[in-house]
């Protein structure tokens, strides 16, 4: 995958949208309840964020009603990489969320369209 639009599915993960300097992934409602492991699935976006030179994630949450800790955990691991984290359209629960663990400080909440 390079620099252009894409529409692949890491079925235990994510979708992926995008990659490159901006990358545009999202959940499902699935990925996010089912029992997953927490460090493959961090392996797996660093791995994506390396290789295509991400600077921006954006996470499309849509189809969220639910955020489990493990997905915060990867989120927070690629910010960490120092890579600036975007969450779309994040539902009043997890806004929520984000506010009392202020997570909300680290990742961006957006309210506007992602531009890809």
């Amino acid at each position: 995958m390079n620099d252009s639009r894409v529409r692949a599915l890491d079925p235990a993960h994510f979708h992926i949208f995008k990659c490159g300097q901006l990358t545009v992934i999202g959940f499902e409602g699935q990925h996010l309840t089912q029992d997953r492991s927490l460090e493959e699935c961090r392996e797996s976006l660093v791995d994506i964020v390396r290789e295509h030179n991400c600077q921006l994630l954006a996470v499309d949450l849509m189809e969220i009603g639910l955020v489990t800790s493990w997905v915060l955990a990867v989120l927070v691991a690629v910010h960490n990489l120092g890579i600036e984290v975007h969450l779309y359209h994040p539902n009043q629960d997890v806004r929520d969320l984000l506010e009392i663990t202020h997570l909300d400080e680290l990742l961006n909440i957006r309210k506007d369209l992602i531009s890809c």
